[in-house]
């Protein structure tokens, strides 16, 4: 009997990718099992003059997720855990890439994975509102002002504006959300970020 054993070092070639900001966007192999975010973006020429690094998203598909969701659709079963599983799959991941820049221990320094896709956009300067509002528009930013502002901006809440869940998405895809108790306390708002208003 003739044994051939792997070579324990060895792993199969995989490529993530960097699209935006960067020096040299493209795609790139992984080269270790240890390479990290910021190694693929110090490989890449590191960011530009213009890039947003509070507006950096991380997009991945877990490959177990994927097959569980068409597992799922081959039964048929449109249930609720089919349902989140199916979201699980859309793959945007938090990326705080100005915590990165600042400390490459930082916990969203994730180690690199087959197919990630990172994306660095450029400085947005506008805020977008939408929702039930009178007239949904994309306005400037202005610092330190809250979602209220922008919707009063906006011409204010329509008849069926449901005031109290009022919520911001950042670029980066986090969300803050209004908070109300004695008084209503509407988020703050980023450059690029987009107010909702709900029915």
């Amino acid at each position: 009997y003739v044994y051939v054993r792997r070579a324990p070092s060895y792993f199969e070639q995989k490529t993530v990718s960097i699209e935006g900001e960067v020096l040299y966007p493209g795609q790139y192999s992984i080269r270790s099992k240890n390479e990290r975010i910021y190694d693929l973006i110090r490989r890449s020429g590191g960011l530009t003059t213009h890039a947003y690094v509070h507006g950096a998203t991380l997009f991945r598909n877990s490959e177990k997720e994927i097959k569980d969701t068409t597992i799922l659709e081959n039964l048929g079963i449109d249930t609720l855990m089919s349902k989140a599983t199916k979201q699980l799959t859309n793959g945007r991941v938090e990326l705080q890439l100005d915590r990165i820049m600042k400390d490459t221990s930082s916990i969203y320094n994730y180690l690199l994975k087959e197919g990630d896709r990172v994306v660095i956009p450029e400085v947005s300067e506008e805020v977008r509102v939408v929702g039930a509002i009178l007239n949904p528009v994309g306005l400037a930013y202005e610092p330190r002002r809250s979602a209220k502002f922008y919707i009063d901006r906006s011409g204010g809440f329509s008849d069926n504006a449901n005031q109290r869940k009022v919520y911001v998405i950042n670029s980066d895809g986090t969300t803050k959300v209004t908070k109300s108790f004695i008084f209503t306390s509407y988020p703050d708002v980023q450059p690029g970020s987009k107010i909702i208003v709900p029915e």
